[in-house]
């Protein structure tokens, strides 16, 4: 008798630790949540959520592969089965893409009748079109590509579609698994979908573990703003080191103008005194503005803690005084980037008169702003 054999090939972004199982039919466990109520407290039972799995392959929807699989997989309970697989077969396509316009995605089904996507294009489009597109309404816990027609072991793995979409899978953060049979007599369909569901059935807990703990890798901003200088790539692992961040993010919430001053300059500044601006990026214009508040600490002020006294002995360099300029709202039409070079003049009440000077040299300045050398 012809001897049968079954290649599995798991690809996981998250690594699936110790299984935690029972049998086929056994029910997932529930969760027990406690609701408390002014003096009253409460146990309920919650139902495990279900196990979304969605199924692919190389060999076409209405292969007789993914037709096991797939009918295998609809026995297990609290588990919801979605199907998007190639219109037809596209064995030995890789992790091929199709560039330009995304193929055509139409209703069909399985040889079985079972609903199905079929995408008119590689295996790998069918993880394009679910995941990046969002053709599918829920996030898959888990992808499981095959049952292929055909042993992927060896040198034929890179070339698999079936592994192909089993890898675009996992580049998204999703576990696979990619399930082949031998070409030894009669492929073992059966046998495959049974391995399958032994091994999800195994690793079920994990795979919601797995879901979990990639949340937790999501770095939520502090506030509306974007990221620069990101220096990550698909499948690096960052370090968690301080002194070589990943990414600069900059917020946005809340831009404000700060002008240095020599300490005496801000004597009677107040809040609320007015200000002009004039940017370098903006010649011949003036930006009206309030003195939000004046800073009360000066950088060259500060002491660093080490345990012994501190010994003052030449005078410290003079630092600048800042204060914090709000703009009015001319000067966002400008879109003037953070970090932007420019002149403020504050004026207050105290001698008044002579601001006429400085107003206008401040003109003279914005002015002379057209005129400038370019670096080399």
């Amino acid at each position: 008798m012809p001897r049968r054999f079954v290649a599995v090939a798991a690809l996981a972004a998250i690594a699936l630790v110790a299984s935690c199982s029972s049998d086929d039919n056994a029910e997932p466990p529930a969760v027990n949540v406690t609701t408390t109520s002014g003096s009253r407290t409460s146990t309920s039972t919650v139902p495990a959520q279900p196990l979304h799995v969605l199924v692919t392959n190389d060999d076409g929807v209405d292969a007789p592969g993914i037709d096991a699989l797939v009918e295998a997989l609809r026995k297990l309970p609290d588990t919801t089965v979605t199907v998007v697989a190639p219109a037809k077969n596209q064995s030995g396509t890789g992790s091929k893409t199709t560039s330009g316009a995304f193929p055509m995605v139409t209703d069909t089904t399985t040889a079985s009748g079972y609903p199905a996507k079929a995408v008119d294009g590689f295996p790998a489009d069918t993880i394009v079109w679910a995941i990046d597109k969002h053709g599918v309404a829920t996030r898959p816990d888990v992808v499981l590509s095959g049952v292929n027609f055909g042993q992927n072991i060896g040198l034929t793995v890179d070339i698999s579609g079936t592994v192909g979409a089993a890898r675009a899978a996992a580049r998204r953060g999703i576990p696979a698994l990619a399930i082949s049979a031998g070409l030894a007599g009669s492929p073992a369909y059966g046998i495959g979908a049974r391995q399958a569901v032994a091994w999800l059935t195994m690793h079920r807990a994990e795979l919601r573990d797995a879901e979990y703990n990639l949340e937790l890798t999501t770095v939520r901003a502090p506030g509306p703003g974007f990221v620069t200088q990101l220096a990550l790539r698909p499948g690096m692992y960052p370090m968690p080191a301080p002194f070589k961040p990943a990414m600069v993010f900059v917020n946005v919430d809340d831009t404000a103008l700060a002008a240095g001053f020599q300490q005496n300059a801000l004597l009677r500044v107040r809040p609320g005194d007015e200000a002009e601006v004039a940017f370098d990026a903006a010649p011949g214009r003036i930006f009206k503005g309030k003195v939000r508040h004046v800073l009360d600490v000066i950088s060259t002020g500060q002491l660093q803690a080490s345990g012994a006294l501190q010994e003052i002995g030449e005078r410290t360099q003079e630092g600048r005084a800042v204060a914090i300029i709000d703009l009015e709202a001319e000067a966002a039409a400008f879109k003037f980037p953070g970090g932007s070079a420019a002149q403020v003049a504050l004026y207050t009440p105290h001698w008044h008169h002579f601001a006429i000077i400085r107003r206008i040299l401040l003109r003279m300045r914005s002015w002379q702003n057209y005129i400038f050398l370019e670096g080399h």
